[in-house]
């Protein structure tokens, strides 16, 4: 790597810093690597100590973090095997690093510099280079020797350098950094030591930072996992805290070993996905974790890898840029990650985010596959689902242990707590809404309501308002299984077939549909839309999960969807008053008159 948008600075000047770094010994703690080590430590804050005896393997020196250097105190033009050769060792070593520094006081050659970089990729080190070149208006050795000015001097001070040697190589150092233009040269330089790629810490920071940044914001959310997974932003009704429950969430990510899954289930608005994320942020020093929705993956997943399939999550999720080199170190960073021992912490988590909105795809396989992996290599596996979708789709057929954590409503008393540290008098709202409000996410939606002027107050609403909303914010948060206006027609059209049935006295399974396979059209519900949307609005019957209902709730809304549609259509080019006695008689029949009409 070479280091851009540097400014330029006069070679006298120049000229007489590198005479001074070419004055010291080549090697050792009095040496040019000694001072190489001093600089790289103060820049990127981490811990680099020499090797033994001189350079060993490739490296003169190493941080803890897959981070080492080697230092060329030369006077002329290194011999190009030389160099080529240290990245060979350390590539080929037991445990390769994850950068390689090499330091000259000499250029290396455009060519060799190709040719060195296109190898480590190959082996999946990085590879950043700190030489002199003669035409550089900043030569990068002379950057870094100004980004640690301070120790620089000391450094030499501390060798007997003659004094006026010392002085003249602070002014030189000083002035570097008044130049125009070197600070960003001088981050620049720093974002590329720091890269997430290259060091462990440096992957944790920066995964840590952007879920955070996620879990606050529902546009980076939205962004990042393609739904609004966002519990700390602001909202009218602000995340209320369920202490009890996120502490037995972290207790269980923490302490899950030999592949046990750590299941987060409930009902459909219960909040599984927030108090996942509400738990990972109450971690004190999260491990490297991986939100990933279920309807991300495609049916084809379970066949394959685990592994290109966890690099290419934390790749998006650290904030890097893909690359083949760039995999590779991840490849071989986690393939040295062995089982955790008694007590240790996860080294990574990979939470799969609502298996239900993925009701096709073959999750035991692929829950099995990845729990193994996560066992083998010291991390966790957790996911979210609808319990009865979890239990009557998946947990027969899983072979790993599974610690559940179930997700409920709120209580009567939590609900009257709320209602009441926000002035809204519960003896005001009918017990369907005030039950229905237990619901965390339709309470949240209820207050989204009231904050932008929807509703003046709670006693406007109905059931019916708080689905066809639950639709709209599902649809704005991307959790709806299908566009708005899809949506409220299938519900509509599922309306006019049993009013259709009841027109031609048709006395059993009014209600009744049966699923039909996707892609084949139609109103009906496919098994995946079925999963998705069997709660609110649709039931599968227990006796036949092919067949399912309209939900109590939803069937209202559906009616009164229908309703507004045929008399759209009459007011268009027909009787209003003769359509709607048309389906008064059969919205009669269902004992729905009220609900519907209004």
């Amino acid at each position: 790597m070479t280091i851009a948008g540097t400014p330029c600075f006069s070679r006298p000047r120049l000229d007489a810093l590198v005479a001074a770094l070419k004055a010291l010994p080549p090697s050792g703690a009095d040496g040019f690597e000694g001072l190489l080590a001093r600089v790289l430590s103060r820049i990127s804050g981490q811990d680099f100590r020499l090797a033994r005896s001189g350079g060993q393997g490739g490296l003169d020196g190493a941080a803890l973090t897959g981070v080492v250097f080697e230092a060329k105190r030369y006077d002329e033009k290194i011999p190009n095997d030389q160099i080529f050769s240290k990245v060979f060792q350390v590539g080929a070593g037991v445990a390769p690093p994850h950068l390689w520094i090499l330091g000259a006081t000499v250029e290396v050659g455009t060519q060799a510099l190709q040719t060195l970089t296109a190898g480590a990729d190959r082996l999946g080190v990085g590879v950043l280079i700190l030489d002199w070149p003669t035409a550089s208006p900043l030569p990068p050795l002379a950057l870094v020797c100004a980004m640690a000015a301070a120790d620089v001097v000391e450094f030499l001070r501390e060798r007997d350098v003659v004094e006026g040697t010392v002085a003249e190589v602070g002014a030189v150092l000083v002035a570097l950094r008044r130049e125009e233009g070197f600070d960003a040269a001088a981050d620049a330089f720093t974002g590329r030591l720091r890269a997430p790629a290259l060091a462990l810490p440096n992957a944790m920071e920066a995964n840590n930072r952007i879920l955070r940044a996620a879990f606050c914001d529902r546009r980076q959310a939205r962004n990042l996992f393609g739904q609004g997974l966002a519990p700390e932003a602001e909202a009218a009704l602000p995340t209320r805290e369920r202490r009890q429950l996120e502490e037995t969430v972290r207790a269980s990510l923490l302490s899950a070993q030999n592949g046990e899954i750590v299941a987060l289930l409930g009902r459909e608005g219960h909040g599984k996905s927030w108090l996942f994320a509400q738990a990972w942020l109450g971690i004190e020093a999260a491990p490297l974790t991986v939100v990933v929705p279920a309807k991300s993956l495609g049916l084809a997943t379970p066949h394959g890898q685990v592994l290109p399939f966890l690099i290419g999550r934390l790749i998006e999720q650290t904030g890097d840029q893909d690359t083949e080199g760039l995999r590779a170190r991840w490849r071989r960073r986690i393939e040295t990650w062995g089982p955790r021992t008694e007590g240790e912490p996860p080294r990574f988590i990979i939470f799969i985010d609502g298996l239900n909105e993925q009701s096709e795809l073959e999750w035991p396989r692929w829950l099995g596959k990845v729990s193994g992996f996560a066992a083998e290599h010291g991390g966790v596996l957790a996911i979210s689902s609808r319990q009865a979708f979890f239990y009557d789709h998946v947990y027969r057929e899983l072979a790993p242990a599974v610690t559940s954590v179930q997700v409920p409503e709120w209580s009567e008393a939590e609900l009257t707590t709320i209602l009441d540290e926000r002035r809204v008098d519960r003896s005001a709202l009918s017990p369907a809404v005030f039950e229905r409000l237990r619901n965390p996410r339709l309470l949240g939606i209820a207050f989204d309501l009231l904050g932008a002027g929807g509703i003046a107050t709670f006693t406007e609403l109905s059931v019916d308002r708080l689905l066809f909303e639950h639709i709209r914010a599902g649809a704005r948060d991307g959790v709806a299984p299908e566009p708005v206006e899809q949506f409220v027609k299938r519900l509509s059209l599922h309306a006019q077939e049993v009013i259709e049935r009841i027109r031609s006295q048709r006395t059993e399974d009014r209600l009744v549909f049966d699923q039909v396979p996707a892609g084949s059209g139609g109103f009906a519900l496919t098994p995946a839309l079925a999963a998705v949307t069997a709660e609110h609005f649709f039931r599968p019957l227990p006796e036949d999960p092919t067949l399912y209902t309209l939900a109590e709730d939803g069937m209202s809304l559906a009616l009164g969807f229908s309703l507004v549609k045929a008399l759209q259509r009459a007011d268009r080019g027909g009787d209003v008053s003769e359509a709607l006695g048309e389906l008064i008689d059969p919205i009669a029949a269902l004992d729905k008159t009220a609900e519907t009409v209004f």
